[in-house]
C-alpha cells in the first residue's frame, strides 16, 4: 500500500497522543539540557540562522533560541507547534510541514534534527536534504535514541529484547522507525 503525504501527516499528527506531556518527564529534560551543553560551545558568535527539524512541545526549541539570532523550525504535527508556541511565543518562525516537503532557498548555520532520524522514512533522503541547508562550515547536530543505552541492555539480558535493535511495543507506538548505535 502506498502512503501518501496525508497518510503520514495523519500518522504523525496521531503520534502526539503517545507523547503524553512531552518534555515533562525529567529524563526527558535532561537528556536534552545534555544535548544543549554538549553543542553550545559550537555555536559562535555572532549566533547565526538556524533550522529545528521537529519541535515537540518546544523544550529544547526554548534553548535553541536562546542560542542563536533567527530560528526557524518545521514540524509535520500542528500539534506540536501549537504546543512550543504557548512555551515560546512569537520569536521563532515555525513552519507546519513534512521534513521531506519543507522547502527554502535560506541556508542555515546551524541544523538541529534531536530525535526525529528514528522518525522519519528515509534517513539518507533527510540527511542529504539536510545537508543542501547549510552554509558553508555550517553543522548538524544530530541527536537518536541509543541501541546500547543502559535500559535496552537490561531488557535484553532479561528477555524482554530479542536484540537491541528491535523495536519495543512503546518504539512501535512512538513512531520509531529503527534504533542507532554510536556507529
Amino acid at each position: 500500500m502506498i502512503q501518501t503525504e496525508d497518510d503520514e501527516s495523519f500518522f504523525l499528527e496521531n503520534l502526539t497522543n503517545t507523547y503524553i506531556q512531552p518534555g515533562t518527564s525529567p529524563n526527558e529534560q535532561i537528556f536534552r539540557i545534555a544535548a544543549m551543553r554538549t553543542f553550545k560551545p559550537y555555536i559562535k558568535k555572532p549566533n547565526g540562522c538556524a533550522l529545528e527539524f521537529g519541535c515537540s512541545d518546544g523544550f529544547m526549541t526554548s534553548m535553541i533560541a536562546s542560542e542563536v539570532d533567527r530560528l526557524t523550525v518545521v514540524d509535520g504535527s500542528k500539534t506540536f507547534i501549537n504546543m512550543a508556541k504557548k512555551k515560546i511565543g512569537n520569536q521563532v518562525n515555525f513552519v507546519h510541514s513534512l521534513f521531506e516537503n519543507f522547502e527554502t532557498e535560506k541556508k542555515f548555520d546551524y541544523i538541529f534534527a534531536c530525535y526525529v532520524l528514528e522518525h522519519v522514512k528515509d534517513p539518507i533522503k533527510f540527511l542529504k536534504r539536510a545537508a543542501g541547508l547549510l552554509n558553508k562550515n555550517g553543522l548538524l547536530f544530530i541527536v537518536v535514541p541509543n541501541a546500547r543505552a543502559l535500559s535496552r541492555q537490561l531488557a535484553r539480558h532479561m528477555g524482554l529484547l530479542d536484540d537491541l535493535y528491535s523495536l519495543t511495543k512503546n518504539d512501535i507506538a512512538h513512531g520509531h522507525r529503527r534504533i542507532y548505535d554510536r556507529n
